[in-house]
């Protein structure tokens, strides 16, 4: 049987079902690259300083006498691999010796040394400590504050998004509990989205347990940091029913933040909107059931464990399918559509979501040690920000694409390299589509376009 791991310059492959030619494939061209983009990426990188942030937030554990990959190195050659495409560490098997994530990943040309094997990768993750990561889940938010400092004009309002979405586990891994809600084993990532998408704050919980004892201390933190930096900030919060809870009303209450909560779907809240889903059926026999509809209304309530009554709005539907209720709780001064309209808005999180968890892979949390696993987690969220960072100096809709597009248009491009004494040449085909884009990128991530 041939072997065909073995191959040479000189082994080619035939392919005799075109006519008249043949398709002939040999493996004697040099270095090429799929990755060109991860250029862009460790140049955005060092503008932001974000795998830095990262690498120096974390405990170094080796004797600075064996060191050959540094902290950092470590750092970027797993969140440039994310963002490329390349989640599970198994992948630097294939990726230490890649000429470009070899110059994106270190500081130095050394052309003899390789990216970090897989072992030293996993070492590195299973070595995270409590208090590095406790620094770490810091970085995000300190970013945030940083780049809008160096704006002339501060934020003056701010909408915050807090939301948590479920990491299957399989085997036996610190922490993983059974969720009844996600029916699977599992851990929970706790987030902290803006309305624009910058991630503020990610976190790993176990897989079982109320999520929003954590959810309201991770926000007194994360307001505190803000109020701190901009005095006077304005915030908005909006949340789905998982985190509803006194606590959290009288804590925005109390530090005077504008809040929408969904409050589910209470018998004694859903009786006090009788009125208001008769006329929503109403409506809808008047357009013969076709067309559907929507009656907002508003009413005072106050639960056993509120310390004062709060304004419920509502939201009482008919749709083609059936009825549908929608119950909020917030302070809000606005009408009471306004209010609906503006905790609907909340669905945008859900694509900042699937960015990360569905593009980016970050469920692919599979070590057995919890902190390994939430160190992962902070990796996958570095490297979220940076492509969201990258997308947002994209020019017109390509602003608004997912971060697949945005991979697979601008990061998993082919090229040749070619080294020389004082050059790394890269060159990339003429008949690349995005050529213009990628050029406007390079240039406002800081490369020299000539």
């Amino acid at each position: 049987m041939t072997d065909c791991t073995a191959a040479t310059s000189e082994t080619q492959a035939q392919f005799p079902f075109f006519r008249p030619q043949q398709i002939t494939v040999r493996f004697n061209e040099g270095e090429i690259t799929s990755d060109a983009g991860v250029l862009l990426v460790r140049q955005l990188d060092d503008r932001l300083g974000l795998t830095a942030a990262l690498a120096d937030s974390l405990v170094e554990w080796r004797n600075p006498m064996f060191i050959v990959h540094p902290l950092h190195d470590l750092v970027r050659e797993r969140v440039f691999g994310i963002a490329q495409g390349y989640e599970d560490g198994n992948d630097a098997a294939s990726l230490r010796e890649e000429p470009l994530f070899k110059a994106a990943c270190a500081d130095r040309d050394d052309e003899g040394v390789a990216l970090a094997s897989q072992p030293s990768l996993s070492r590195f993750e299973n070595r995270a400590s409590a208090r590095g990561l406790a620094k770490a889940k810091r970085v995000l938010l300190l970013h945030f504050i940083r780049r809008h400092k160096r704006k002339f004009t501060r934020p003056r309002r701010l909408t915050l998004d807090v939301d948590t979405t479920d990491d299957p586990t399989h085997g036996q891994q610190e922490l993983a509990f059974f969720n009844g809600y996600y029916r699977t084993y599992c851990y929970q990532h706790l987030l902290i989205h803006t309305a624009e998408g910058d991630l503020l704050h990610a976190s790993l919980l176990p897989g079982k347990g109320d999520v929003r004892e954590a959810a309201l201390s991770t926000l007194q933190t994360v307001i505190s940091k803000l109020r701190e930096a901009f005095p006077g900030l304005e915030i908005r919060l909006r949340a789905d029913n998982g985190f509803a809870c006194p606590g959290l009303y009288d804590y925005c209450e109390d530090q005077r933040i504008e809040y929408v909560v969904n409050a589910g779907t209470h018998r004694k809240m859903v009786a006090e909107t009788e009125e208001l889903q008769a006329r929503a059926v109403q409506l809808f026999e008047t357009f013969d059931e076709k067309v559907p509809v929507k009656v907002y209304g508003e009413f005072q309530y106050q639960a056993k464990t509120w310390r004062t009554p709060r304004r419920i709005v509502a939201k009482a539907a008919h749709t083609l399918i059936g009825p549908d209720e929608r119950l909020l709780v917030t302070n809000s001064k606005l009408a009471p559509v306004d209010v609906y309209d503006f905790y609907a808005g909340r669905g945008q999180e859900e694509n900042w979501i699937k960015d990360l968890k569905r593009d980016l892979r970050s469920d692919r949390l599979s070590c057995s040690v919890f902190n390994a696993n939430e160190l992962r987690l902070l990796l996958f969220a570095c490297a979220y920000q940076l492509l969201h960072e990258l997308r947002r100096r994209a020019r017109g809709q390509l602003r608004h694409v997912r971060l697949e597009t945005v991979r697979l248009r601008f990061l998993r491009v082919a090229a040749t390299v070619e080294r020389s004494v004082r050059r790394l040449w890269v060159r990339i085909s003429e008949s690349y589509p995005w050529r213009n884009d990628w050029l406007r990128l390079a240039r406002a991530v800081g490369a020299v376009v000539d």
